[in-house]
């Protein structure tokens, strides 16, 4: 009997009857059990897999006999070593069911050294493109929902111009092994796939690569409902029923209808981080009003067309209604003019028939039509939307699971930066194969984590861990020749403080902890990563980030919004340049004498705010305050200049105070942990080597040990050097402006909550005589105390919470002055 994928429960329940009869031949693969959600148990597997002997050559005779077949035959050998990197890091009885040893290892067994070529033309290493999207972080829902949407937008337009650049034979590799033809072709779009973990972005993967005419397949079982089309007529229709929707709003915002790039966005979006975006937008467009740009035309625009259509949703038929958007949005002739556009507009046309035959037989109203459409795509749509053959010349985009059992010459391993999925934990109940049932305890209408529950729960979370472990196995292991692993993150330098904290370079494996609390499948290949012999050193830059020693299996590139952007801009030019060169750019003056006269005669209506400065710091703000402001830019002398190089009071304030900034003295307490940070930094060229002269150590050890740095030790929240910006009334300047404002800019020393209010640190480096103590003091507090005033508002407003304390850090004097 051969029983496959002996970690199926079903098949091993069939076996059992055949347990004492005739041989059976068991064929699995632990790392590749991926159906937790069909009941796959792997355990089956792993019991059998550590009981039975292990062997190479046996007897068909014996009984209860493991032969490893770990030989692969479809990979090349980078791609192989770069799955046992990680695997060998990561996976363990514990994480993932099995050790990754020398059994469990892959070894190469498809050598494609038969067939001479350049190897400058074919795959040399595997490659990691991150993209740094830059976003600023809100703590409301929807700033969360809005980064997480530009960030899938992002990494798939860096996606779709690494694929164009290899179609075009300008990337890595330009060349792959046909096996049919026993020979190296060129790449075509069907050598291509890209995989995600669940199907949800994969439109926006479509979308990138038939903006750079790539025929692309996404298999989303799309059905009506889900077509680009039908998604962004919903998504109309959502928005004049209701603007507040701010994903809906988003998606139009971004299609080529309107045509807002992701800067557009994000300006319209920082005009009122707390606000919905519909509210955004006008604030933005009102203090657009007389702006002729482009892109601010175009949204102008559109908002009129949608507040039109709001005025005749309530005096129009739906059916009217989707009709005179078909005809005045342009969408309807937009989407005949793409491919398949006959297709396309035949299913805007069913929307039509679908919403009058609603109307005819249901309720009016395009509530009730939309409220509709809901329940029909959470029952399951019954709508068909016509399929792409998998045999067309595309790039595919699949889910992991559906690409298991099958391999692409070229993959990418996309949006990897994203947490698993915990669903499942947060149930009243939760159920467990082996353990049973937990269920919480209900009392006064709260309900409690019981000590079955809180089992169980560690357990699924366990097993869905070591689920997602052998996903990632699974689709790493689907490449032939070329593999790519892509994600987006907000900042690369805090995700490689991340892998570094858990890598380790002096054990076989990662914590287990780091594993655990680092659980994205972009952080386990990054912590394996940096683990690895052969890293040597790390470069915070934009392009090189790893320097390797040796012959290294990978490549590491960083990508930032604007090489994305500026790669879309030049496809964009090189396509609309002969339209541009063939424009007609005569213009009549004729008419225009009155307007000149009118504009050249205009009389600004604030001309009393004409000399308000509308971006700041604290210090021209204190200077302005104080009525002699000196708006005379003073340059400093170049080195070369100077005759004597000697470090003046305030360079020496500079120096000390980039000391504070740089040493992490939450961290090091001691003069000789100070000490070796400092030296660490110093050599590292991140501080100046003129510190080690000036440097006070005693004061920067008292001030380590001090008893408001141990407050914010032990402090739950903390920051240094705290960059912020801040939207100030002017009155704060003076009282004639009322209704002015003025954009603030400045850098918080240090701060830390504290009982949930704020304790407020600044450093100081001003020279105090200590005969006058109690004077200078007071002089101290003077200067500083409107700006320490500025920075508590402006902190207290942006984290929503009151300030506690603020203080001073005389460095001079080693002392602690409270501020008011």
């Amino acid at each position: 009997m051969l029983c496959n994928q002996v970690q199926e429960t079903i098949l091993q329940a069939i076996s059992k009857a055949y347990e004492n009869g005739p041989t059976q031949f068991m064929v699995g693969d632990v790392k590749q059990s991926i159906y937790k959600f069909r009941l796959a148990n792997p355990n089956i597997f792993i019991r059998k897999y550590n009981a039975w002997t292990k062997a190479t050559n046996f007897d068909i005779k014996e009984k209860n006999v493991c032969v490893d077949l770990s030989q692969n035959f479809r990979s090349r050998e980078n791609i192989v070593n770069a799955i046992n990197d990680i695997f060998t890091q990561v996976m363990s009885p514990k994480l993932g069911g099995i050790t990754y040893d020398e059994d469990a290892k892959l070894k190469v067994g498809n050598l494609y050294n038969h067939v001479e070529i350049d190897q400058n033309l074919i795959s040399d290493k595997v490659e990691m493109h991150l993209i740094q999207t830059n976003f600023v972080e809100q703590e409301a829902q929807e700033a969360n929902e809005i980064s997480e949407y530009i960030s899938s937008h992002l990494e798939a337009e860096m996606v779709a111009t690494i694929i164009s650049e290899i179609l075009k034979g300008e990337g890595n590799p330009k060349k792959i092994f046909d096996t049919d033809l026993k020979d190296y072709r060129e790449v075509q779009p069907r050598d291509i796939v890209i995989l995600l973990r669940a199907k949800t972005s994969a439109a926006y993967f479509e979308e990138a690569l038939v903006k750079r005419d790539i025929e692309a397949y996404a298999d989303t079982d799309t059905s009506f409902l889900e077509a680009n089309e039908i998604k962004f007529m919903i998504n109309l229709l959502q928005i004049i029923d209701n603007p507040l929707q701010d994903i809906p709003l988003l998606a139009i915002l971004r299609s080529p209808i309107v045509g807002a790039s992701l800067d557009d966005l994000v300006y319209i979006k920082n005009v009122a981080p707390k606000k919905h975006f519909y509210i955004c937008l006008q604030k933005y467009l009102h203090e657009n009003s007389y702006s002729e740009e482009g892109s601010i035309v175009s949204l102008r625009r559109f908002y009129n067309l949608l507040c039109s259509f709001r005025t005749l949703n309530t005096t129009i038929t739906l059916e009217d209604l989707i009709s005179r958007l078909y005809t005045e949005s342009g969408y309807y002739r937009y989407v005949g003019m793409l491919k398949d556009g006959k297709k396309r507009q035949a299913n805007l046309r069913l929307l039509k028939i679908h919403a009058t035959k609603y109307e005819e037989r249901v309720e009016t109203g395009l509530f009730n039509f939309l409220q509709y459409i809901k329940k029909v795509d959470k029952v399951g749509d019954k709508f068909e939307q016509a399929k792409v053959s998998l045999g067309e010349n595309v790039v595919r985009i699949l889910t992991i699971h559906k690409s298991k059992g099958l391999e692409f010459p070229i993959v990418f391993i996309s949006e990897t930066q994203k947490i698993f999925n915990t669903r499942d934990l947060y149930s009243n109940i939760l159920l467990h194969s082996e353990l049973g049932i937990g269920v919480k305890y209900l009392e006064d209408n709260f309900r409690y984590e019981t000590l079955p529950f809180s089992a169980i729960k560690q357990a699924i979370k366990h097993e869905n861990l070591s689920e997602e472990m052998r996903i990632l196995y699974v689709a790493l292991t689907r490449a032939r020749e070329k593999l790519f692993i892509t994600g987006s993150v907000s900042s690369y330098v805090s995700l490689l403080q991340k892998w570094f904290k858990y890598g380790n370079r002096n054990e076989e494996k990662i914590l287990q902890i780091g594993l655990k609390t680092n659980s994205t499948e972009l952080n386990w290949i990054g912590n394996s990563i940096v683990s690895l012999k052969n890293v040597k050193n790390i470069v915070y830059n934009d392009n090189a980030n790893f320097v390797f020693n040796g012959n290294s299996t990978w490549r590491i590139k960083v990508w930032n919004e604007n090489e994305v952007q500026l790669k879309q801009s030049e496809e964009k030019l090189n396509n609309n340049l002969k339209e541009l060169l063939n424009q007609d750019y005569t213009i009549d003056y004729s008419g225009n004498k009155d307007k000149i006269y009118d504009r050249l005669g205009f009389l600004y209506k604030y001309n009393d705010v004409i000399n308000l400065l509308t971006a700041t710091n604290v210090s021209r703000l204190k200077e302005i305050k104080q009525g002699h402001m000196n708006f005379e830019q003073i340059k400093p002398e170049p080195k070369f200049m100077k005759k004597n190089i000697n470090i003046n009071g305030a360079a020496k304030g500079t120096l000390i105070h980039e000391v504070f900034e740089r040493v992490d003295y939450l961290k090091c307490q001691s003069r000789g942990e100070l000490q070796n940070e400092i030296n660490k930094l110093i050599n590292s060229n991140k501080l100046s080597p003129e510190v080690k002269s000036i440097i006070n150590y005693s004061h920067l050890e008292a001030f380590a040990q001090s008893a408001i740095i141990t407050r914010m030790r032990n402090a739950t929240v903390s920051f240094k050097e705290k960059s912020f910006v801040y939207l100030l009334d002017a009155q704060t300047i003076d009282q004639k402006y009322n209704d002015e404002k003025v954009v603030l800019s400045g850098a918080i020393d240090a701060c830390f909550i504290e009982d949930e209010s704020i304790v407020l640190i600044d450093y100081k480096t001003d020279y105090i005589n200590k005969q006058i103590l109690e004077k200078e003091i007071d002089r101290i507090k003077n200067i500083y105390q409107f700006q320490l005033d500025l920075y508590g508002k402006a902190l207290s407003d942006i984290l929503d919470l009151p300030i506690k304390e603020k203080f001073i850090y005389l460095y001079s004097i080693n002392k602690w002055v409270k501020m008011e």
